[in-house]
């Protein structure tokens, strides 16, 4: 069975459906910002910190990694109160990689850390990340505008094809 399509109309299709698909679908979630949390090193570039689940209690024996970019520097485990600590660190940004979640923070050497800076990185499981994604589906697909185009799209390619001035007898 051979099928003539118009390219014009399927690039039509195609553009009608883009002008309906609000760019915010495809962008990150509005208001996200990634967190830097200020931490301030210890003695010999130590850098202290506890895993906690997502109620708030120790994560016990949970493996922690600590990266720079893609570089995985160190992996640690958790002890019985949660807490984890890598040594031999400078000044900057490493991103802390647990179980459940991950948490990006800027490390200050004593003398140099602002008065906010925490004493320790605290890494809680987050155990809720995917719901996001799945609410702005729901959204999306809720909207009138991309319902109208699905619709369209279903009534109009059929027709586009009946037009296409196929002359393949149906079979019985």
């Amino acid at each position: 069975m051979k099928f003539r399509t118009s390219l014009p109309l399927a690039l039509a299709f195609v553009a009608a459906f883009g002008l309906v698909i609000p760019i915010q679908t495809f962008a990150a979630p509005q208001g996200t910002v990634v967190q830097i949390d200020d931490v301030k090193l210890h003695k010999n570039g130590s850098l202290y910190g506890v895993v906690l689940t997502s109620e708030l209690q120790p994560a016990v024996d949970k493996a922690v990694m600590i990266q720079r970019g893609k570089e995985v520097l160190a992996t640690t485990k958790t002890n019985e109160s949660g807490g984890f600590g890598f040594a031999g660190l400078n000044s900057g940004v490493y991103q802390l990689v647990g179980p459940e979640g991950q948490r990006t923070v800027r490390v200050w050497t004593e003398k140099a850390a602002p008065p906010s800076a925490a004493p320790q990185a605290v890494l809680v499981n987050d155990t809720v990340r995917a719901q996001y994604g799945m609410q702005r589906l729901k959204v999306f697909l809720s909207n009138p505008f991309v319902i109208a185009a699905i619709i369209a799209t279903a009534v109009a390619i059929p027709v586009a094809i009946h037009n296409s001035g196929s002359s393949t007898p149906a079979s019985p």
